[in-house]
């Protein structure tokens, strides 16, 4: 049984329950809830770098999300085809990782104005258009450009990432994949 270990909330764990859902893999979310269960892991040396995450798939014991998500992304086929493709899949997982980054520092200001402050210089790099209009057929009206629900305007993530290239009617592999991460996100799944 595939388990994911992590503190009880989504944090760095999130992606890879993303990743898990999307390639359709069965899995336990084991929460370390107590500086006790912390020290058990621990002592079971499971953890690489003493760190967590912790996913237990296929006999490995993996830690590092980034590193999880390209593992799922490849057992599942949805890391290319070519370098190109896995180029464009370590990208957008990039960018997804800004975004996530940039909201778990925002719940730590002191203020909601401080954390708007830093969500918008933050997201601002991605221009003023929806950080994603170059990727995204638009499934409903974008509600609002770089900024997050619950902070004064709508999400981005509600929109499907598609590439606009297809080979003779068949998608792409980074087609699949990003289309599939743009589904989780704009689901909430």
């Amino acid at each position: 049984m595939t388990r994911l270990h992590y503190f009880l909330g989504r944090g760095r764990a999130e992606t890879t329950r993303w990743m898990l859902a999307v390639s359709q893999i069965a899995f336990e979310n084991v929460p370390v809830d107590t500086p006790e269960a912390l020290a058990t892991l621990r002592a079971t040396g499971k953890l690489p770098f003493d760190q967590m995450p912790l996913l237990e798939i296929d006999d490995l014991n993996l830690s590092q999300s980034t590193a999880m998500i390209r593992y799922l992304a490849r057992r599942g086929d949805y890391y290319g085809e070519t370098d190109s493709d896995a180029l464009w899949c370590d990208m957008i997982a990039g960018a997804v990782a800004d975004f996530a980054e940039t909201a778990m520092q925002a719940a730590f200001q002191p203020t909601k104005e401080s954390a708007l402050a830093t969500l918008r210089g933050r997201f601002g790099k991605f221009g003023p258009l929806c950080w994603c209009a170059p990727y995204v057929r638009r499934r409903r009206p974008c509600r609002g450009t770089n900024r997050l629900s619950g902070l004064g305007a709508g999400y981005p993530g509600r929109h499907t990432l598609v590439s606009g290239s297809t080979r003779q009617g068949t998608e792409h592999s980074r087609d699949r994949q990003v289309s599939a991460l743009g589904t989780a996100i704009s689901d909430g799944r």
